[in-house]
């Protein structure tokens, strides 16, 4: 449910059967930082930076529970089976992102990072 407050801007509500559960659902999870994160990336894909480069950054900091990862996996969606840049830190071989996850392009090698 939407409400648009007296200064125009709007509240994002989660209600079910007519109550309302969480009253502003962006501000109970999107902190300043995480505002700036998200407003920082949209600003770098909208002026020509790869959806690839953007998610190779991302995925090198914080656990599977951390908000960049969580940024990763939604971008997960949108990129399917491309080649990165970057190496395996194993055997210097291509990685590829496959099925959500970077593996290694070396058969055998079993190097994987997915999350």
């Amino acid at each position: 449910m939407i409400k648009t407050k007296k200064d125009g801007k709007k509240v994002y509500q989660f209600a079910k059967d007519g109550i309302i559960l969480c009253e502003d659902v962006c501000g109970q999870y999107l902190n300043e930082l995480r505002e700036y994160s998200t407003r920082l990336m949209s600003l770098a894909l909208r002026h020509g930076a790869g959806i690839e480069h953007l998610q190779a950054v991302l995925r090198k900091s914080g656990t599977i529970v951390d908000f960049n990862q969580a940024i990763v996996r939604a971008i997960s969606k949108y990129v399917k089976n491309a080649t990165l840049k970057e190496k395996c830190p194993r055997c210097n071989a291509e990685l590829k992102y496959v099925e959500g996850c970077v593996k290694c392009s070396d058969p055998e090698c079993s190097y994987t990072k997915c999350g």
